[in-house]
Order: C-alpha cells, then structure tokens, then sequence
C-alpha cells in the first residue's frame, strides 16, 4: 500500500507533501468534515498507520481510525467517520465500531487522549482478522472473518 491518501477528501482536509500529509482546514473554527482515506486499498498484513503531528485541543471529540469497503470515488461523504455505510469497522474513543454502532466498548485505551507524536493503525490478516493499534500496541482481535475490505 501506497503511503498517500486518496485526492478525495473531506470538505475541511487539506494534503500536502505528495498527499502524505492531511491537514483540517481552520482547525481551531470548524469541526467534523475531516475524512481522508487511504489512495489503495487495505492488503493483508500490512499495517497502516497515521502520525499525529499537530493536534487542536479547541474542540471535544476523537480521532477516528477504520477500514470500509467504500470507494471513495463514488461515496457521499459523511460528516464523521462513524456515519460511514454499511461494511465499515472503527475505533472512535475508546469503542470498536462496526457500521457506525458500537459492538466492543472499552476496546483500546481512549484515542481522544492521543496527542502529537501518537500513532495510530490498523491492519487485515491473511485470515481476516482485523486488529487495531495504538503506538504500536496491536490491541485483541476486533472482527475475525468478516474484515474483507
């Protein structure tokens, strides 16, 4: 997988650096409308991960990491990550997320605490098991067999 994210974005992201970088626009004004995929889709047992290299401490809400069999060339986007279609798995706070409804909560440590510097990944097994990390921690098995994204 290509370290870049996809051209198509959310209304508030800018890229830069050869689209390796996402940025919000008017970070500390506006919230919400900050989605960026991924330009390839998710292979097996490759992990892909996004360094926090700035954060805004204005607003109260998390970042929000996942997988989606979504094109991003056809979809509408939403205003957050966990307003995603069907077919879409993700940690926002401390919960794993499967098709926007909680279905593990207390999953990982709460990623709205992360701050510059964090990490945070996911990455699909060969087996399908989808597995979730926070500063290189791999976190328990979030879905088994059905993470075919």
């Amino acid at each position: 997988m290509s370290s870049m994210f996809h051209p198509r974005t959310g209304e508030l992201v800018i890229l830069s650096n050869g689209n390796r970088t996402a940025q919000r626009c008017q970070p500390s004004q506006q919230f919400n409308n900050g989605l960026v995929f991924s330009l390839e889709p998710l292979r097996d047992n490759q992990l892909f991960e996004v360094k926090i290299d700035k954060k805004v401490n204005s607003w109260t809400g998390t970042i929000e990491i996942g997988v989606t069999t979504c094109d991003p060339n056809l979809l509408d986007f939403p205003l957050t990550a966990a307003l995603l279609p069907n077919h879409s798995w993700l940690i926002s706070g401390k919960s794993l997320l499967r098709d926007g409804q909680p279905v593990i909560e207390d999953y990982v440590q709460d990623v709205e605490l992360l701050g510059e510097g964090d990490r945070i990944g996911v990455m699909r097994t060969s087996e399908g098991e989808l597995h979730f990390f926070v500063n290189g921690v791999n976190h328990r098995v979030a879905e088994i067999g059905r993470a075919h994204v």
